[in-house]
């Protein structure tokens, strides 16, 4: 379902960033995803999912997560969209989950990530110069795919 979602995500932000500002479209879609996640957070988690974060000792870091990931993150992908296409930010994207737990080891006292991180990672990686290089021996870029 959440890759579903990400190619509509990816397809209409490159249809949409042609002629609509960055921060036009990030706004609703960023409330859009907002209205849907509340719900769904509070359907598979505990009763608290939805807002329980906000008394928590650890709004600070939801803020930051919040401001870097969704703010800064998601919205450069989408304004890189208007010079790129959706098969060069969908790399950037599939590596989120590699990116994130170096992050949450070096910043956020997580656990140095483990042998099957290791592993996916460098799969993905693979996977991703596969791609690169298929597309470069027929004559296509991905940046203009």
């Amino acid at each position: 379902m959440g890759a579903i979602t990400v190619i509509g995500y990816i397809v209409a932000g490159r249809i949409l960033r042609e002629w609509m500002p960055v921060f036009v479209y990030a706004v609703p879609v960023t409330l859009i995803a907002a209205i849907l996640l509340i719900p769904a957070s509070i359907l598979m988690g505990e009763s608290t999912a939805a807002l329980g974060w906000v008394e928590s000792e650890l709004l600070f870091d939801f803020i930051k997560l919040a401001f870097l990931a969704g703010i800064v993150g998601h919205t450069g992908l989408n304004a890189c969209l208007r010079w790129l296409k959706p098969l060069t930010i969908s790399f950037a994207v599939t590596l989120e989950p590699i990116i994130g737990a170096f992050i949450g080891w070096l910043y956020y006292d997580e656990a140095v990530p483990q042998k099957w991180t290791w592993l996916g990672g460098l799969i993905l990686i693979f996977g991703i110069m596969l791609v690169i290089k298929g597309g470069a021996e027929h004559g296509m870029d991905t940046a203009d795919q």
